[in-house]
């Protein structure tokens, strides 16, 4: 069997009937189906089953809610596809979704990835490549930032034996960039080369109702930038794109109502990551030259203060 299609499912009933049909719909017919239903409380389990009377090739695995990250480990562990593959259940591939994967898979590559396009309230390209072409994982990062092009598993397929030989898994207890989290620790496990094609047939839907609609907290944004820029050490010496991860950091840290004094985290968390944060403040404006100099000279106190103009009030600068 070439793909195993994993699709972890949670209350999305007005979404899943096109999804499934839409992956019925396909172009290149080897494939099984992994429909994980994560505890639905509306009708997605029924629809689940359904589908699974129509066409042998689904199988359904009910749990107790544990969320998407447990689901998709249920399904990883039931896979028996030579490459696996991720869908989420309340988006759609066009007809030639597989079949732009089957054509380009070769012995030489470890990860085939293709565009994105989003519908819903944003109907654009999300991610896109050129041209077909083969290069390196280290040329990849070189040239390629995590966001857009490697947050999400749903454009890309992976090879089966990579994730069970070392045992890859979702990280369960995080609620947000664990898939960004799984992606990276898969590349470091690739030897071979990553295959970019052209061909746009995965339609993301923007639902804020869905399986991605969280609270995300300071804590787990710096958790998560910890970990991608721990990660990313391990593939490219280029670290530009990490200053969007410690942005969102600091900028959490005084929207986030959990928190309480904010000073000691802010300053612990510009002493360990002093450089990412600095390249937040580049500017010629006199207010980023400030909080440059403030951030150089160890200057805590009037930073906190600043900031909770900017993220509390939000004063623009």
């Amino acid at each position: 069997m070439k793909f195993s299609i994993i699709i972890p499912v949670y209350n999305v009933e007005p979404y899943l009937e096109e999804c499934l049909e839409s992956i019925l719909a396909q172009t290149y017919q080897d494939y099984e189906v992994l429909l994980i239903n994560d505890g639905s409380t509306d009708a997605s389990g029924e629809i689940c089953d359904r589908y699974a009377e129509k066409d042998r090739r689904i199988t359904v695995l009910h749990q107790p809610n544990r969320g998407v990250s447990a689901a998709r480990n249920i399904g990883l562990g039931h896979a028996e596809g030579e490459w696996i593959c991720f869908i989420d259940s309340d988006d759609v591939i066009e007809a030639n979704y597989l079949n732009a994967f089957a054509e380009n898979i070769s012995d030489d590559c470890d990860m085939v990835i293709q565009g994105i396009k989003r519908i819903g309230k944003m109907n654009d390209i999300l991610c896109s490549f050129p041209s077909l072409e083969k290069m390196s994982r280290r040329a990849f990062f070189d040239h390629y930032s995590i966001w857009p092009h490697y947050f999400s598993p749903c454009n890309k397929i992976y090879r089966r034996t990579i994730i069970m030989e070392h045992n890859l898994r979702y990280k369960g207890t995080m609620s947000f960039g664990e898939d960004t989290l799984f992606n990276l620790d898969y590349a470091i496990q690739t030897k071979q080369m990553f295959t970019l094609i052209p061909n746009i047939h995965y339609l993301y839907r923007i639902n804020l109702n869905g399986l991605t609609s969280k609270s995300i907290g300071f804590n787990e944004r710096k958790f998560l930038f910890q970990n991608v820029k721990d990660r990313l050490s391990n593939l490219t010496a280029k670290r530009d794109e990490l200053y969007w991860y410690s942005t969102a950091v600091i900028k959490m840290l005084y929207l986030d109502k959990k928190v309480g004094s904010t000073y000691k985290p802010l300053k612990l968390f510009v002493q360990n990551y002093k450089s990412e944060v600095l390249k937040i403040f580049e500017g010629e404006r006199l207010s980023m030259k400030i909080i440059t100099y403030l951030i150089k000279h160890d200057c805590y106190f009037l930073l906190d203060l600043i900031f909770k103009l900017v993220y509390r009030k939000e004063f623009k600068f």
